[in-house]
């Protein structure tokens, strides 16, 4: 009976373990970091009338750390991109001063500059509030307290509420909009600080994926629910 030859199949490339546990270290920062802006809430407290006259019922609007989702990283992304889009357009004029423009423009917009990613940091923060700003006017909050008779405690209807509430939001806008500009610029950061290269999980990739999870996690606990499981649930 002929005897088997066993082939040991080692890799060429040696694991840097401080590497993968920098790695690791990031990804779980990361993902506390979205699940916080995902899940952080403020309440702000609210009396509503009784149908019977009595006491005021006690309330609250939760107004989330992170209104704008993903779409600050997204439209950041997308906005520094453009001069850089333009200039391929010119990348091969036969004037040149306009062909070094080109160049000039490509080679700061690719990314390797440090100027580069403090101007993406800058812009994601800046679209984090315009997006907040929008969907805050969409909501509506304090048309909709006036119609349902509801009120803040010690703030008048109308203009008043509105003011109050859109200042509370910049307030806890504001951890989440630098949040969202440290993700976006992550792979930079570690890189300079750390020297470990991370674009597999980073930014908005590692934000879609986090809530992905979330959001499916939530759905199989509803249906669990509804099925008699009465638990406190798994994803709180």
């Amino acid at each position: 009976m002929p005897r088997r030859k066993y082939i040991l199949i080692t890799s060429s490339f040696p694991i840097e373990w401080s590497s993968v546990a920098t790695y690791l270290a990031v990804l779980i920062l990361g993902i506390v970091l979205v699940i916080y802006l995902i899940s952080g809430f403020r309440n702000v407290p609210v009396l509503y009338p009784s149908p019977r006259g009595h006491l005021p019922v006690r309330g609250n609007i939760p107004l989330p750390v992170n209104m704008a989702g993903v779409d600050p990283l997204l439209a950041g992304q997308s906005f520094l991109l453009l001069p850089a889009v333009f200039a391929q357009f010119f990348i091969c004029s036969q004037t040149p001063w306009v062909q070094y423009t080109a160049n000039l423009v490509l080679n700061f917009f690719s990314g390797e500059s440090s100027l580069f990613w403090m101007i993406l940091f800058i812009v994601v923060v800046a679209f984090t509030f315009f997006y907040t700003d929008v969907m805050f006017a969409e909501h509506n909050y304090a048309e909709q307290l006036k119609r349902a008779g509801a009120q803040i405690p010690g703030i008048n209807r109308g203009a008043a509420t509105n003011l109050y509430l859109m200042r509370v939001l910049r307030r806890i806008t504001l951890p989440g909009a630098l949040i969202l500009g440290f993700m976006v610029v992550s792979p930079w950061l570690v890189v300079e600080l750390l020297g470990v290269q991370i674009t597999l999980l980073a930014g908005e990739n590692l934000f879609i994926l986090t809530r992905t999870i979330r959001d499916s996690l939530l759905s199989i606990e509803s249906k669990l629910l509804l099925l008699g499981y009465n638990d406190e649930g798994f994803f709180r």
